[in-house]
């Protein structure tokens, strides 16, 4: 037993298979010795082992040049439908216009709702997720969310076409009057209204002379005419200053000649003519203002590439004294040609208004005729270095430019009668009674 208080350095096995050194050589003792040193052992072994952790974190312990730990999340899908708003029965427009973009169309609503979305879970009783053998009937206020949101709009569109007038009541909402302002009477929408009260004279209203009871069924034709009372009884009265009157009343028709046209709106932020000569003085000056103005007005822009345009104008400068000048217009005048100068190379910038519609107004015969601008283009002149170079040594500048004038082929001639066609269609489209 005196083996026991050794140190385990002295416990150790000689190689000649004798016993240990310092040890008695019985077999008994030599026994006992031999299983208290493996009792020692299986000891310092279980120390070792309590020490090492009962679990490892496998992900973050592998070496792996990703420094970040890695976390898992377990989210639901989205909802599979949109979200329905409720909508209020009232006309904003009377406030202000408002124009939506795509952006606020397409955005999606954050749905801010609990963790269970409203919807009760027993996660006890299994018999509440059973389908039931009979029919539950939906309420009649919940009936409305179980309509698509797109079957939703084409039905509150097709509600607001084929609404009827309802009776109208001064104390329930506003006034409607059938007047030159109001176009809904025809079925157009409505593209402004009017924030100034009407005028009134002697407590007249000034619009009271058209004022027709909804109620009532008029015939198309019937609406329509009344419409002109305001112009026959010539009492036009100004919305702001009353003592204004009118010089001259004048119809506004399309424009049926050029309608077929495309005509667009051209702004230069320089003037792009040469400048005006200094020798020239008194009538020599006016008379070259004068012709100028006019080869301002017959100009022509015209692309080259998708980035570059030239703007071309009448020659107006004329060789009196040659003779070969003289000759070359006479042939280009009998021959429909006119002779163009280029102006300047300028840069484009195209803008195409979707959402509005625009149109410009001449006066032609005493009657004003509306034609529609469906582009607008700004003319800037060549700031930049490459540009510049770009133009000297690919484009250039012609010494002289022809323009002439031709007849319409048949298929121009077809689709200008097309366009025309559509144009008396939808001016005649209030007249039509829905069946």
């Amino acid at each position: 037993m005196m083996s026991t208080n050794k140190p385990p350095s002295s416990t150790t096995t000689s190689t000649n298979g004798g016993p240990p050194a310092g040890t008695s050589g019985s077999g008994s003792r030599s026994h006992h010795h031999h299983h208290h040193h493996h009792h020692h052992h299986s000891s310092s072994q279980q120390k070792k082992e309590g020490n090492t952790p009962a679990v490892t974190d496998i992900l973050n312990s592998t070496p792996s040049d990703y420094q970040c730990k890695l976390k898992f999340q377990n989210t639901l899908p989205d909802v599979p439908f949109d979200p329905k708003f409720i909508l209020v029965p009232s006309e904003f427009n009377k406030y202000t216009q408002y124009k939506t973009t795509s952006l606020e169309r397409n955005y999606k609503y954050p749905l801010h709702t609990d963790a269970q979305l409203g919807i009760p879970i027993d996660l006890i009783d299994a018999s509440v997720y059973t389908t039931p053998k009979n029919k539950i009937a939906v309420p009649e206020e919940d009936q409305d969310l179980l309509i698509p949101l797109s079957q939703q709009q084409e039905d509150q569109k097709r509600a607001t076409t084929l609404k009827r007038y309802r009776p109208n009541a001064a104390w329930l909402r506003k006034t409607e009057y059938l007047s030159l302002l109001n176009e809904n009477t025809f079925g157009r929408p409505q593209r402004r209204n009017s924030a100034t009260p009407s005028k009134s004279i002697n407590g007249v209203s000034v619009n009271e002379g058209a004022i027709i009871p909804i109620q009532q069924q008029f015939d198309d034709v019937e609406l329509v005419e009344n419409t002109f009372d305001l112009i026959k009884e010539r009492t036009f009265v100004h919305p702001n200053n009353p003592d204004l009157k009118p010089v001259s009343v004048m119809s506004v028709l399309p424009d049926f000649d050029h309608w077929a046209n495309n005509y667009t709106e051209v702004n230069f932020d320089h003037d792009p003519m040469d400048p005006i000569p200094s020798s020239l003085a008194d009538a020599e000056l006016d008379e070259f203002v004068e012709k100028q103005e006019q080869a301002r007005t017959q100009g022509i822009v015209k692309g080259i590439t998708d980035k570059f345009v030239y703007f071309i104008t009448p020659d107006i400068v004329e060789d009196i004294n040659d003779n070969n000048s003289k000759k070359r217009l006479k042939a280009n005048a009998d021959a429909n040609i006119t002779e163009y100068k280029m102006q300047k190379v300028l840069t484009s910038d195209i803008f195409v208004d979707k959402d509005n519609e625009n149109y410009f107004l001449f006066v032609k015969n005493n009657t004003v005729y509306y034609n529609r601008l469906k582009t607008k283009v700004n003319l800037k002149r060549i700031k930049s270095r490459d540009d510049k170079i770009l133009v000297e040594e690919r484009i250039g500048k012609p010494e002289s430019i022809t323009y002439q004038v031709r007849e319409l082929n048949d298929q121009e001639k077809e689709e200008k009668q097309s366009i025309l066609s559509k144009l008396l269609c939808e001016e005649r489209a209030p007249f039509f009674t829905q069946q």
